[in-house]
């Protein structure tokens, strides 16, 4: 699963996908962690789906305006890339089979995109390349997986775990 830092540094919870409510690590209060429990459990795959959808469209805004910028730091390429592909993963996680499968293309293409990154801080040259293909493959992802096309393709909720 991926870390995600959760009202600030002191509450780190990792989210497994197609199993939000699973809290693996956490440094908050019994409190703050029956909150989040039930705010995970009170949202349908649908309203799952479009926080995701969102937060996929925010790191992936701030990858292509990295990648636009006339100087692009390689840590904040290297966060946006890596933000976006998790949350990009998350959204095809929560999907069913059948569209999931259709899916998979644009997350293998993103993984490209993300290890490019990840190997160093490419030349102007690559970077306009990358941004072009981020920005192609954004038109699609709005394309073919807005919440309102994928809504009835949305795999059903994990069965509550047993307290």
């Amino acid at each position: 699963g991926q870390i995600c830092s959760l009202m600030g540094r002191d509450a780190d919870i990792e989210f497994v996908p197609r199993d939000e409510s699973a809290l693996v690590t956490n440094r908050v209060g019994s409190t703050q962690r029956a909150a989040i429990d039930l705010l995970f459990q009170a949202t349908t795959p649908l309203e799952r789906y479009r926080k995701h959808l969102l937060m996929f469209q925010y790191w992936n805004a701030q990858l292509l305006d990295e990648l636009a910028a006339p100087t692009p730091s390689p840590k904040r390429l290297r966060q946006a890339s890596q933000e976006s592909w998790t949350e990009l993963r998350l959204l095809c996680g929560l999907l069913g089979a059948d569209r999931a499968a259709k899916a998979a293309p644009l997350l293998a293409q993103r993984e490209r995109v993300r290890q490019q990154l990840e190997a160093g801080a490419p030349n102007p040259a690559a970077l306009a390349s990358i941004r072009m293909a981020v920005d192609a493959q954004t038109r699609q992802i709005n394309r073919e997986m807005s919440w309102r096309d994928v809504q009835d393709a949305l795999a059903p909720p994990a069965p509550a775990a047993a307290p």
